[in-house]
C-alpha cells in the first residue's frame, strides 16, 4: 500500500525483475506497479456481502448447500450440519450420501421431482420432507433450490438453503387433531356453535 499526499490510500500490485552483471551482482531493475485499489475494494464490498448474508441466513435458521453435478460434490454449511444431526468429519460429500438422510417413504418422491426440475426449464424449485438423523430422530425439512445450467441447459450445480420446519410441523398437527375432537365434541353432544 501506499499513501498519497492527498492522504488517499491506494493498493499496489508490483512486478519486477533485477538484472545482474557477469559476477552476479545487480545492477538495475526493472518494474511495474499496477494500482489495484478498485478490485480491493470490489473484493471488500463482496466480502462484506457475503458476511451479512451469511449472518441472515444463520439468524432466520437457514443451512447452504452447494451441488457440483460434474463431479458429484455436494458441499454444507455450519448450519446445515446442525440441522441434519451430523459431523462434518463423517461427512463424505455427495449426493448418494444426502439421499441415504432422507426419509425412505419420501424420497422416492423428492428423486421424482429432481428428475422432473432437472428435465424442465424451471430454475427454482421449493421442496418439503423429512430426514432420519444419525439419532435416528425424524425432522422435516423444507428446502429452496436453484438450478444453474450451462448454455446448452444441462445442469452444472444447484444451490440451496434448507430449514428445519419440525416445529411448525407438529404445530399444524397439534392444531388438527384439537379441531377433529372439537368436531366430535360438538357432535356428540347436539350443541350448535355460532359466531357474530
Amino acid at each position: 500500500r501506499i499513501i498519497r499526499p492527498d492522504g488517499d490510500i491506494r493498493h499496489l500490485v508490483s512486478r519486477g525483475k533485477v538484472y545482474c552483471d557477469a559476477e552476479g551482482r545487480p545492477v538495475r531493475i526493472v518494474g511495474l506497479n499496477r494500482d489495484i485499489t478498485t478490485e480491493r475494494r470490489r473484493e471488500q464490498a463482496v466480502s462484506t456481502l457475503n458476511q451479512r448474508l451469511l449472518f441472515v441466513l444463520n439468524a432466520s435458521g437457514y443451512g447452504v448447500w452447494e451441488y457440483n453435478y460434474a463431479s458429484n460434490k455436494l458441499d454444507w454449511d455450519d448450519h446445515l450440519i446442525e440441522i441434519y444431526g451430523v459431523q462434518r468429519a463423517n461427512l463424505a460429500g455427495n449426493m448418494e450420501e444426502w439421499e441415504a438422510r432422507v426419509h425412505p417413504e419420501d424420497l422416492p418422491r423428492v428423486r421424482n421431482e429432481t428428475e422432473q426440475e432437472l428435465k424442465g426449464r424451471a430454475s427454482q424449485q421449493q421442496h418439503q420432507f423429512r430426514i432420519v438423523r444419525p439419532d435416528g430422530s425424524e425432522r422435516h425439512i423444507s428446502s429452496h433450490r436453484y438450478l444453474l445450467r450451462d448454455a446448452d441447459g444441462s445442469p452444472l450445480s444447484m444451490v440451496g438453503f434448507d430449514s428445519d420446519i419440525t416445529g411448525e410441523h407438529e404445530l399444524r398437527e397439534e392444531l388438527r387433531i384439537a379441531e377433529e375432537r372439537w368436531q366430535l365434541a360438538l357432535a356428540g353432544n347436539n350443541d350448535g356453535v355460532w359466531d357474530w
